[in-house]
């Protein structure tokens, strides 16, 4: 059983939305890469924790002199 209990709701989706591109480490996502996830986010299939980590990480590493959006903060 997971530890993760809170998935993203649809308001927390539409605010995360322009920063869903820092989901991928190495790699862009593609427009519908990034709309399906979207998708899959207002739906609730998706945890809030580990996927705002891995936002914040790849964030953070890309704009290393910028402050961390308040959306990508746990």
């Amino acid at each position: 059983m997971s530890n993760f209990k809170r998935c993203f709701t649809k308001e927390e989706a539409e605010i995360i939305k322009p920063y869903i591109k820092y989901l991928s480490e190495s790699t862009k996502m593609s427009s519908k890469e990034i709309k399906n996830m979207y998708e899959i986010m207002i739906q609730g299939y998706v945890f809030r924790t580990p996927v705002l980590k891995q936002m914040a990480k790849n964030f953070k590493a890309k704009h290393p002199t910028e402050k961390l959006p308040k959306c990508l903060k746990l």
